[in-house]
């Protein structure tokens, strides 16, 4: 799974990507380039089930992240464009919000702070992004319309798009829309940005990080939204590990930026874990909420997928309660699923397969 993290200038997007991924230095050239990296997605229950199975290897889920330069209006349309489209591919966005004031940073691009229009900037910029995609895609259907080609399915095409693009001039969202399941699969192609699941971080001074304040203030924009100060997690990230839970308690922080962010991007995206475990790997696997048991064969590989026979499930609050895989299986907690079978997060799985 990918997340893109944009945001305007001087927002400390960045920071925010070194923070997550380590990537520093001559790594993060920055405002010139989009810059990608991989981390991995921090689960408890692989520790646990490692320590349990004692595997030769012990692999976690992935989660890329992908950082463009600032985006604002104030820059030439062939420029936002260019820089948007490193976005196009990626699962869903944070954006980054800025809410602080430094001596030692510059200062903001429109002057004043005002998270809210901020956030509007870039909501406008990524509706317009998509409506020059509608235009053009209108402009082809028209064209074989004209020319007798599939004319029903371009018609039915063609209504589609001149209502996304009249939400888009209004400044609404795609992923607003209420669009049915064949709508939904039929724009899954032009990877339209304003329908990609959207959270937000909302970068402060460190001294700011408990007020009451920005509590308010993140809660108002969103269930997901994280509060995160980026210069200082970024400095404690290039500590020793043995040196950060010292650094992050003495800030009243938990745990480090980049395990808030997954886990806001896990829940704004809906993506679960299965976990799969034998002698040689014990390992965390990716997929969105709702997948069956046959698409989580799949991730793995698609030639369990084509011979699927059956899988064999534990819940994960089974296994914690037995304290192994024999226990759990010997109070009769492992159940026989079928190709539908919807996964939970947390599932233990072997799949049964023959090809």
């Amino acid at each position: 799974m990918k997340i893109g993290i944009l945001g305007l200038p001087f927002s400390g997007k960045t920071t925010l990507f070194e923070a997550i991924t380590g990537a520093h230095g001559a790594a993060v050239e920055r405002g010139t380039a989009a810059h990608e990296a991989t981390v991995n997605v921090p689960d408890p229950r692989v520790d646990v089930l490692a320590r349990a199975v004692n595997p030769r290897k012990t692999t976690y889920a992935l989660m890329d992240f992908v950082d463009i330069p600032g985006v604002a209006s104030d820059m030439k349309r062939e420029q936002v464009v260019s820089v948007l489209s490193a976005l196009r591919e990626v699962d869903g966005l944070v954006h980054v919000v800025r809410w602080f004031d430094s001596p030692s940073a510059p200062p903001h691009p429109r002057g004043a702070l005002d998270p809210r229009r901020d956030i509007a900037e870039i909501e406008a910029e990524l509706c317009v992004a998509d409506l020059d995609i509608v235009e053009r895609r209108m402009e082809k259907l028209e064209k074989q319309i004209g020319r007798g080609q599939e004319v029903d399915k371009s018609r039915r095409e063609l209504g589609l798009m001149e209502r996304l693009k009249t939400a888009l001039e209004g400044g609404g969202r795609i992923g607003a829309q209420n669009l049915t399941q064949e709508e939904s699969a039929l724009l899954r192609a032009y990877q339209f940005l304003s329908e990609k699941p959207m959270f937000y971080v909302l970068n402060v001074h460190e001294d700011a990080l408990h007020r009451p304040e920005t509590k308010a203030l993140a809660e108002s924009l969103g269930p997901n939204t994280v509060i995160i100060a980026a210069r200082v997690e970024k400095e404690i990230a290039e500590l020793e590990p043995s040196e950060r839970a010292e650094f992050l308690q003495g800030l009243g922080i938990g745990e480090p930026a980049a395990h808030r962010v997954i886990r806001a991007g896990y829940a704004a995206i809906g993506l679960r874990s299965f976990l799969t475990q034998g002698d040689p790997e014990v390992r965390a696997w990716t997929i969105r909420a709702g997948d069956t048991a046959l698409a989580a064969a799949g991730k793995i590989h698609s030639d369990i997928a084509r011979g699927f026979i059956r899988a064999e499930v534990t819940a994960w609050r089974d296994f914690e309660k037995h304290g192994s895989m024999k226990e759990a299986r010997n109070q009769g907690c492992q159940r026989l699923e079928g190709k539908e079978y919807v996964m939970e997060d947390g599932d233990i799985v072997l799949f049964r397969f023959k090809v």
